[in-house]
């Protein structure tokens, strides 16, 4: 559980567990639970968090294997969001740790977890939504739909 307090290496473990089981939320669960036995900090508990955002990503590219176009499409920005959306809360990890702590107060750890959880998601949407039309145009122009 020592690794997971690395930042990087405790996403990488969240990532690699939820293209195991398939469920970020099954991972994200887990990493509340053991923080709340107090196997995993704070710290840990939001790496492992980030990594099954990524880890999420598998379920979305496997089912856009033999799909349409705009399934393709989907599956490249939801990969696109949530590796952007990684990188900039790995690079602002301390950043973000301190916020919530300071939004979650004195809260049991494993509801700031959750509570992790929701922001990092919350922010991800606020940040990327005004970039919805630029992503569009863009994946329209690398994989045109396929006249019939």
């Amino acid at each position: 559980m020592q690794t997971t307090e690395h930042p990087l290496r405790g996403a990488l473990i969240g990532a690699l567990v939820t293209l195991v089981i398939q469920s970020s939320s099954a991972t994200v669960g887990m990493a509340i639970v053991l923080a709340k036995k107090g196997l995993l900090s704070l710290s840990g508990g939001i790496a492992v968090m980030l990594g099954a955002e990524l880890g999420t990503v598998s379920d979305t590219l496997v089912a856009t294997i033999r799909g349409s176009r705009d399934a393709v499409k989907t599956g490249l920005f939801h990969l696109t969001f949530n590796l952007i959306s990684i990188v900039l809360g790995l690079v602002l990890f301390g950043a973000f740790q301190g916020l919530v702590q300071q939004v979650s107060g004195d809260v049991p750890i494993e509801r700031a977890i959750a509570n992790a959880h929701m922001m990092f998601n919350g922010l991800g949407v606020a940040l990327f939504a005004w970039t919805l039309p630029w992503f569009e145009r863009t994946l329209n122009r690398l994989l045109p739909n396929q006249s019939a």
